[in-house]
């Protein structure tokens, strides 16, 4: 759906809610990697835009445990024997408003789920709210426990970007999460300013980083002669993971929360009964003076 301009948004319901297109500025540039047609959508092995809910990234082999039970989610990951970014993203999402205007779109989905599956027995509600205008994006995401028990969660996003030559890319300073073969981090730290001087990445990622101060976070992506990105996370999101693969393409995934937090609690957030939580994260368009 776009305004007269080209202005708007394009998602999948049925994927989760996921973003096909998103496009933004005085000439409407499509903002991310969009899917192709066909198995691309179906099988979706990148995420594309995906909402990550009740983790993001690695959950190791699938297991965790909270509150004395043990579970185990389905492995996603079957080279490395992990579970992998939740299930919301392979859920159908109830549209339940939009509303649009010259200048702006907004669009409300919800998901309800009454705790069935065995590997994740707690009730809730998600209600995300998509709002589009000339040169910003924002994805405001809440959560209900609707349960009678704390719920155990993280969330992310996963948005892809797509570069004509390098990718540009100026980040805050961090803390670079240390992982194993398998793609599980160890426990081991250390900081992190390779990318804050705005150059052309060189080297291949797959990394979580911390941020060290609980605020909010902005990160920016040189697009070419015209146009920058700015992703901007609230002080919720605490982490993000940059996954590229390719020179010419990146995820950024501005996440509450650890690769493996269901087991090493690094992030997660433990919502108690009847209660929510809201997160919201940014795209902003900025010409190039």
């Amino acid at each position: 759906m776009r305004n007269s301009q080209g202005i708007g948004i394009d998602f999948i319901p049925q994927k989760g809610g996921a973003i096909h297109q998103l496009y933004l500025g005085a000439k409407a540039d499509p903002i991310f990697s969009s899917f192709n047609q066909g198995d691309d959508i179906e099988l979706d092995v990148l995420f594309k835009q995906a909402l990550l809910f009740p983790f993001s990234s690695r959950l190791k082999a699938g297991k965790y445990s909270f509150e004395g039970k043990n579970y185990n989610f389905p492995i996603n990951e079957v080279e490395n024997n992990n579970a992998l970014h939740g299930f919301l993203s392979k859920e159908t999402l109830e549209v339940e408003s939009i509303d649009l205007s010259e200048d702006k779109a907004i669009i409300n989905l919800v998901y309800k789920y009454d705790g069935g599956l065995k590997h994740y027995p707690f009730p809730f509600q998600i209600n995300i709210t998509y709002t589009v205008s000339q040169s910003e994006f924002a994805l405001d995401f809440t959560i209900e426990n609707q349960g009678s028990t704390s719920l155990p969660y993280g969330f992310g996003w996963h948005p892809y970007f797509e570069f004509k030559e390098g990718i540009r890319i100026n980040m805050p300073e961090s803390l670079k999460q240390l992982v194993d073969a398998k793609g599980i981090v160890t426990g081991q730290e250390k900081a992190f300013s390779d990318l804050s001087k705005y150059e052309v990445l060189t080297e291949p990622y797959d990394t979580c980083f911390k941020y060290q101060e609980k605020k909010p976070h902005t990160l920016v992506l040189g697009m070419g002669d015209e146009y920058s990105i700015e992703l901007w996370q609230d002080e919720t999101l605490g982490y993000i993971q940059l996954y590229t693969p390719s020179f010419k393409q990146i995820a950024l995934e501005p996440l509450t929360s650890n690769i493996n937090a269901l087991n090493t609690k690094k992030g997660l957030i433990t919502l108690p009964a009847g209660e929510d939580n809201t997160h919201q994260i940014k795209i902003i368009y900025k010409p190039n003076e």
